[in-house]
C-alpha cells in the first residue's frame, strides 16, 4: 500500500512537472518568429542581453578541410560538407561568475540549425579558447573560437547569440556568407 502511494504521488508531481514546463515553454516556431521580429546584428556590433554582451568578431568559410592545432590529432574533412569558423567575444555583465552550459547554433538561409563540433577545441587557431567549461568572471570579457559542420551549399550564415543562463533571450548575427 505504502510503495503504491509513493508512485501515484511520483506520477501526480511528474504530471505537473510536465504541465508546468509546456505552459511556460516556447514552441521552436513561437522562439523564431519572437528572433526575426527582433531584426538581425552584423559582425562587429554589441548585442546586450540583461546579463551579457556579445560581439561577434569574425567569421569565415574555412572550406572542407579543418587543420588541426595538436599534432596527435589528425586534421578533420568532410566528403560532403564544409566547415564555418566564428570568432567571438562575451562580456559578463551579471553579479557573479557565469558559464555557459547550452551550445551554440548556426542557422542556414533555410533555417537549418547546426551544433557546434564536439572536438572543436582541435580545430581553432593555437592557443584560442573554446566555449566548454570556461568561466566567464564578472565584468570581464573574453574571447571564444567555434567550428560548425554544414552541407557544401548551405549559406546565409546566421550565429545565435542568447543570454548567458538559458535561451529565452537570444539575437542573430548575420555572418555574410
Amino acid at each position: 500500500m505504502m510503495i503504491k502511494r509513493g508512485f501515484v504521488s511520483l506520477l501526480v508531481l511528474a504530471a505537473f512537472a510536465l504541465l508546468a514546463m509546456g505552459s511556460f515553454g516556447k514552441s521552436d516556431d513561437e522562439k523564431a518568429k519572437e528572433e526575426e521580429a527582433k531584426g538581425t546584428a552584423k559582425i562587429g556590433e554589441t548585442i546586450s542581453f540583461e546579463d551579457s554582451e556579445w560581439v561577434v568578431l569574425d567569421a569565415k568559410d574555412v572550406g572542407s578541410t579543418l587543420k588541426s592545432n595538436n599534432q596527435f590529432q589528425e586534421d578533420r574533412t568532410s566528403a560532403d560538407g564544409k566547415f564555418v569558423q566564428v570568432h567571438f567575444k562575451i562580456t559578463n555583465k551579471s553579479k557573479k561568475e557565469e558559464m555557459l552550459f547550452l551550445p551554440l547554433n548556426l542557422i542556414d538561409g533555410e533555417k537549418n540549425e547546426f551544433k557546434e563540433l564536439d572536438e572543436r577545441a582541435f580545430y581553432v587557431p593555437a592557443k584560442a579558447k573554446t566555449l566548454g567549461m570556461e568561466a566567464l568572471p564578472v565584468g570581464l570579457s573574453r574571447e571564444f573560437w567555434t567550428v560548425f559542420e554544414v552541407p557544401k551549399k548551405a549559406t546565409n550564415f546566421k550565429f545565435r547569440t542568447r543570454k548567458l543562463k538559458d535561451d529565452s533571450d537570444t539575437k542573430l548575427v548575420e555572418l555574410g556568407f
